[in-house]
C-alpha cells in the first residue's frame, strides 16, 4: 500500500485496515509532542512564534484526521 504518488487524502480513503491512518496520527503526534517540548524552551520571540504557529498547525492537522475518520465511520454505516 505504499504507493507515494497517491496524496494522502487517497491513501487515507483507501486505507482499508487502518494501519496507514494510525501511522499519520502516531507521525503527527509525535511531532506535536517535540514541538511542545521545544516552545517550553528559551528562544528568540521570531522563533519561539514560528514554533507555536507549527504546533498549531500540526494540532489542526491531527483535528481534521479525526473529522475525516469520523465522516468515513459515518458513510460505512449508511
Amino acid at each position: 500500500m505504499e504507493n507515494s504518488s497517491l496524496s494522502v487524502e487517497e491513501r487515507l480513503r483507501s486505507d482499508k485496515t487502518g494501519e496507514y491512518s494510525r501511522k499519520v496520527f502516531k507521525q503527527l503526534r509525535q511531532i506535536e509532542l517535540r514541538l511542545t517540548t521545544e516552545a517550553r524552551k528559551l528562544h528568540a520571540r521570531s522563533t519561539h512564534e514560528k514554533i507555536k504557529a507549527a504546533e498549531t498547525a500540526v494540532i489542526s492537522s491531527i483535528a481534521l484526521m479525526q473529522l475525516f475518520e469520523s465522516a468515513v465511520n459515518f458513510e460505512e454505516r449508511k
